[in-house]
């Protein structure tokens, strides 16, 4: 302060009259004020009477305050049973206990400087707890006080707490606080204290200030200050700061007004388009629409019209009806301000677009209205619900987006966000709103859209990152009802629900949620064991090495823990319906276990945990195992730090040296063996262009060939074999360039070759029919029309219709996005569209097998009755020739491919001999159906040989003759 300028002196109190008489100094405090504390210490007598005291030299200066009433609200604690007379006053019970209390209340607090009287109040249950209201006018010191209450606690076997009111001297700016503004308080306090804290009540509710984003808190020695560093209507309301020493708390309290304007303004536009095509003008009404608020705004608008206000009751809304000219073809802006009493505003705004003749429209569709082409539409929700639907008008029809959330579930949404702008303490309310949410959540119907869903993952994280920030702990009560609330989203019938969502990571929001609440638990009791609806829960207290948590689908073992250190187990029945499938490099792998979490507290040994899954499918050769955790930082499955043990066709045994959620995955994709891609890419292209010669030379020598019913048959069925298989192994070829083509296009090859290999099949099946029918019925000849109708009715027809089926049933696990072709999951359940291919291959080359055999049948029978050795040779060779001819024709390789699916030992050396025997036939195929369809026949070699001859003799280059005796010299071969 500046002391060199003038200071002019307005009023001046005495507070203190004083008289020498010698070395004495005689002093009395003025009306209006009593001696401070230190003195009522010392000289007691003083301050009892308030008369004159005396000091020496050696005395405290002598001085008196303002008499300052200060309000002491306590409450006596008695370890006695609560009576039924205690409630009523005029009763002998309750008349001798409170005058008993007031009277040693009064005998202690009298010692108080500035003493007044004891107000009783009354008893209430809690055992029996007696309220009482002391009257000071004076300051005393807290731990004075706290001697005196100790005292007469003990004197009446019961514990005295004490709230006052006076001591707390609390600054607050100067109302009203502009919207958005900042804002200090600061209250200050002259005795020592424990602690501090903010509260703010709203509505009568009550909730704790911590620290946020939109407030500060400091304190020092004397003072707490807290910052508002945005006003807004979270923040109007009754402030309270309390110190704390002991079983006392002094207290301040007062009300911040703040100039409120909305946080939120909602526009909508009834008729959401007016229709100008036969009228000269058109009606329409805009509405503004605003959360409750105490502030009596002036509301303004842009155009003239009829002002209405409060036209639903559920919120203020204020509206207009404005009349627009359909000759003008323009679009109207309407404006709506909102002006609070310090001249404050804000503003919305909202296009109103007229249908006229030639636009094109998307008719009504409730709950859309009429619209125009690629505009949207903001409709309200329906009863109970919050939040907006979005209609979108694409194409001459409308797409509703539903982001409508249940009432109740946004309500608790909106207390928990407060956590974060610093209003409201989690380890006080947790267990208030996790039970409210319970109560929502409890019915799915309640919570069935993907917003709901949203907003329940958005609660759930929200208040476990308030209280990991605040520090928080809660007991095991507390983490049941927390996994109860996220088993309850986690049911199977909202998978719609999470499935429309747009945001893939809720599902691991979700889980790192429940493990990060799992650690902030203590367990009361050694044990806890609980089972709700979609989550198991189990925790234990160590007590002895190892402990072991056993589940029915999952055991969980953990050792070398120290004693009391705390493991609790989270099982979960559903979580793998709803996490992504993401395990990188390890695209065609599905989850085949349960999940679960388990967390290890108060302890910091090294841990290893030993699990036992239970398989959903039974293992075998053609799954590989993995042990995996959820890695929250690739958010996908990892095997870091898990080892996969020896385990049964059922179970998998892991072992993991840290705590994560844990799971079991199998991997069913193309078997990786060497050079066994290679093989395949030179076996296609080989057959790719044998089949395109054999489709050639058929157009070439069909006319001279086929001269009879069973030529016909047998060329015709040949054709579409070739044509067939041609198409598929294209479409295989292509779709290995998975890294150049489009989803789209993956899902196309993977549709054409499920049908061109089946129909492929079925072609050998009606051509090894026609053979038996030939062998078994000698003079029964087949119809032209009857075998073709037939044959193409089983050769396209029916690979069509499991196409189909096939694909209405899988949906979008059809086929396996990383190499374009159908999915496999188990072998015991038949689970995979895999089999809607296998079986049909798998009947057919059975059945094509018997034909083979009663081929071979037919042969033996001349050698039954003429055993020279020169006829069993020609027997040999003609079952040679059969099965040399009809094994590809009848595609009979592709047994060797169901001996890899079936064989359990993918180490083995024979299964590796099987897939390079599969792979090099099944690639060569084209090849063999060439040779053995083509090449062997007889007719087709003479009339090639006709073909070659007639060409000859018409060339007369020598490159031409050169060519001629090539053929000519393969042709006698």
């Amino acid at each position: 302060m500046n002391l060199n300028g003038t200071i002019t002196i307005v009023s001046i109190n005495i507070t203190t009259d004083c008289t020498f008489y010698g070395s004495i100094l005689s002093c009395i405090c003025m009306p209006g004020f009593i001696w401070r504390g230190p003195i009522c210490q010392s000289q007691q007598q003083c301050c009892a009477s308030q008369s004159t005291c005396n000091f020496t030299a050696t005395s405290d200066t002598p001085s008196c305050l303002p008499k300052n009433t200060v309000t002491m609200d306590g409450s006596l604690t008695l370890n006695e049973k609560f009576l039924p007379d205690y409630n009523t006053p005029s009763s002998s019970l309750y008349q001798n206990k409170s005058t008993a209390i007031i009277q040693k209340l009064t005998a202690a607090f009298s010692n108080i400087n500035g003493f007044e009287c004891v107000n009783f109040t009354g008893f209430r249950s809690g055992s029996v707890i007696a309220d009482f209201i002391v009257y000071v006018s004076g300051f005393f010191n807290t731990s004075q006080l706290q001697t005196l209450i100790s005292a007469a606690g003990s004197s009446l076997n019961g514990t005295i707490a004490i709230n006052t009111t006076g001591i707390v001297f609390m600054e607050i700016p100067d109302p009203p606080l502009k919207y958005n503004s900042n804002g200090t308080l600061v209250c200050s306090i002259y005795d020592d204290f424990d602690s501090f804290t903010w509260e703010i009540s709203i509505d009568q509710n009550v909730r704790q200030i911590l620290i946020g984003t939109e407030c500060n808190i400091s304190f020092n020695k004397t003072s707490t200050t807290l910052n508002l560093l945005s006003a807004t209507q979270a923040w109007r309301g009754n402030y309270t700061c309390t110190f704390t020493k002991g079983s006392i708390s002094h207290k301040a309290s007062a009300f911040i007004d703040i100039a409120l304007l909305p946080d939120n303004i909602n526009m909508t536009v009834t008729p959401s388009y007016p229709n100008c095509t036969k009228l000269p003008s058109v009606n329409f009404n805009v509405s503004c629409s605003i959360q409750e608020s105490t502030e009596n705004y002036n509301v303004t608008w842009n155009i003239s019209g009829s002002v209405k206000y409060n036209v639903y009751s559920q919120v203020p809304v204020y509206g207009i009806q404005g009349n627009l000219l359909c000759s003008e073809n323009s679009t109207t802006l309407v404006t709506c301000t909102f002006t609070n009493r310090l001249g404050d505003s804000i503003s919305q705004s909202i296009n109103v677009s007229v249908i006229y003749e030639d636009d094109k429209t998307c008719q009504v569709n409730p709950p859309c209205p009429e619209g125009k082409y690629n505009t949207m539409v903001v409709v309200p929700c329906d009863p109970g619900k919050v939040g907006q639907k979005t209609c979108n008008c694409i194409n001459g029809s409308w797409g509703v987006e539903d982001n409508c959330i249940n009432q109740e579930l946004q309500n608790i949404l909106n207390t928990v966000l407060d956590f974060q702008k610093g209003i409201g303490n989690p380890e006080q309310m947790a267990g208030q709103l996790l039970q409210k949410f319970n109560n929502v959540s409890m019915t799915t119907s309640s919570i069935n859209s993907t917003a709901d869903i949203a907003a329940s993952i958005t609660f759930l994280k929200t208040l476990t990152d308030a209280a990991q920030s605040s520090n928080a702990s809660f007991g095991s009560g507390i983490l049941q009802l927390f996994v109860n609330s996220a088993s309850n989203i986690l049911s199977t019938s909202l998978a719609n629900s999470w499935k429309s969502s747009q945001n893939s990571d809720q599902s691991q929001t979700l889980l790192q949620s429940l493990e990060n609440f799992t650690k902030m638990i203590y367990l009361e009791n050694d044990t806890i064991n609980s089972t709700f609806s979609n989550i198991d829960l189990q925790g234990y207290r160590m007590k002895q090495n190892p402990v072991k948590l056993t589940f029915d689908e999952v055991n969980v073992t953990v050792s070398k823990l120290s004693i009391n250190a705390e493991v609790i187990t989270l099982k979960y029945k559903t979580m793998s319906s709803f996490l992504p499938m993401s395990f990188p490099n390890h695209e065609s792998t599905c989850v085949n276990s349960v999940v679960q979490t388990t967390t290890i507290l108060n302890t910091t040994e090294a841990e290893r945990i030993n699990m036992t899954f239970a398989l959903v499918n039974q293992s075998s050769r053609t799954l590989t195992l993995y042990c995996v955790f959820w890695d929250f930082t690739i958010q996908g499955w990892s095997t870091d730090g898990c080892q996969t043990l020896p385990s049964s066709p059922t179970k998998a045994d892991c072992s993991c040296n840290h705590t994560t959620p844990f799971s079991v995955l199998m991997s069913k994709g193309p078997v990786s063996l060497p050079y066994l891609n290679e093989i395949t890419y030179v076996g296609l292209g080989i057959s790719i262009c044998s089949l395109i010669v054999c489709l050639a030379i058929e157009s070439l020598v069909w006319s001279s060939v086929v001269k009879s019913n069973i030529s016909h048959f047998r060329h015709t069925a040949l054709v579409n074999i070739a044509f067939c298989m041609l198409i598929g192994n294209c479409c295989f070829v292509g779709a290995n360039f998975r890294d150049k083509i489009t989803d789209t296009w993956c899902l196309a090859f993977t549709l054409v070759q499920h049908f061109a290999y089946l129909s492929m099949f079925f072609w050998m099946l009606c051509q090894s029919m026609m053979l038996l029918h030939q062998i078994i019925f000698l003079f029964h000849q087949l119809r032209k029309k009857i075998y073709m109708a037939i044959s193409f009715l089983f050769g396209y027809g029916a690979p069509v219709t499991i196409v189909a089926v096939s694909y209405v049933m899988y949906k979008d696990q059809y086929y396996r996005v990383d190499d374009c072709w159908l999915t496999y999951k188990s072998n015991s359940n038949l689970d995979g569209s895999i089999f809607t291919f296998v079986i049909p291959v798998g009947s057919i080359v059975i059945i094509n097998i018997f034909s083979l055999f009663v081929v071979i049948a037919k042969i033996l029978r001349p050698a039954v009755s003429d055993s020279t050795k020169s006829n069993d040779k020609e027997t040999i060779k003609g079952i040679l020739k059969a099965i040399i001819i009809l094994t590809p024709v009848f595609g009979l390789t592709w047994g060797l491919g169901f001996f890899t699916m079936a064989y359990d030992n993918s180490s083995s050396i024979e299964y590796k001999i099987a897939n390079y025997a599969f792979t090099i036939l099944n690639s060569l195929q084209g090849l063999f159906i060439f040779l053995c369809g083509i090449c062997t026949e007889k007719k087709v070699r003479e009339t090639l040989l006709k073909l070659v001859n007639s060409m000859y003799a018409q060339t007369t280059t020598s490159e031409s003759t050169t060519n001629s005796k090539a053929t000519l010299s393969f042709s006698d071969k």
